[in-house]
């Protein structure tokens, strides 16, 4: 099973959020934004019963500000359950992924 999805049609979000349910994972999903060419990148942890400490949603904070560039707008919510980050460039993308998915999956 992959760590995330990306990109895929509803069913296809159902039924990783069923694998990793099934698997204990973190859920994550990420989604272009057809308005800025960027990604949207959610991350759930009900698929798997743990929640972030602080000291990992700060960690997550600091990947996130680690990806940003002056000529494009991100924005982030971060809390124990679940993450939004948006304006992921798609040249991050998979390098930002590995890097959420290890926070989340150390837990």
């Amino acid at each position: 099973m992959h760590s995330w999805i990306i990109d895929a049609k509803a069913f296809e979000y159902d039924r990783h959020y069923s694998e990793c349910k099934k698997n204990n994972h973190p859920f994550i999903k990420a989604r272009k934004n057809m308005a800025t060419k960027n990604y949207l990148v959610f991350l759930d942890m009900a698929t798997c019963s743990q929640k972030l400490s602080e000291k990992d949603q700060k960690q997550l904070f600091d990947i996130f500000a680690s990806t940003h560039t002056s000529n494009i707008e991100q924005h982030c919510e971060i809390t124990s359950e679940f993450c939004n980050f948006d304006g992921i460039l798609p040249t991050q993308l998979n390098k930002f992924l590995v890097q959420i998915y290890e926070v989340a999956k150390n837990q």
